[in-house]
């Protein structure tokens, strides 16, 4: 599983001391780049499957989805029985000659905080853009 969310912490900015919807609309705003964010690692983590796995059942790939965690959202499996196997963690990943596993949540869980930081500030920047 993969998880983060955003907070911008904007302090007395004049955006906030608008009032009215502007403090709503930011919200709105920063959490449909969470989502969005999420939604490009759930695609990136699918792709990866996709190259890696000869033989897709309509299963363990199908059932990869972004799921509202905490304040913020995250992609996951919903701990299907055979996830740990998959990623070459699982007990039976250890026998010989056993499944290497494909690793897919590792990789992408080391390279996403960095693309993930990459995205939602850009769509701060147009959040900041937009109200002015």
């Amino acid at each position: 599983m993969i998880s983060f969310s955003a907070r911008v912490d904007l302090g007395n900015s004049l955006i906030l001391r608008r009032g009215g919807g502007a403090e709503r609309l930011l919200a709105r705003m920063l959490d449909d780049a969470e989502r969005e964010a999420a939604e490009v690692a759930e695609r990136e983590i699918v792709s990866r499957f996709d190259r890696r796995i000869r033989h897709q059942t309509p299963i363990y790939v199908p059932g990869i989805h972004v799921e509202r965690m905490g304040e913020g959202y995250g992609v996951t499996d919903g701990g299907q029985p055979y996830n740990y196997w998959l990623e070459g963690t699982g007990s039976r990943n250890r026998a010989r000659p056993g499944f290497p596993g494909y690793h897919v949540w590792s990789q992408v869980a080391q390279v996403w905080p960095r693309r993930a930081q990459r995205l939602v500030e850009r769509a701060v920047d147009r959040i900041v853009r937009r109200l002015g």
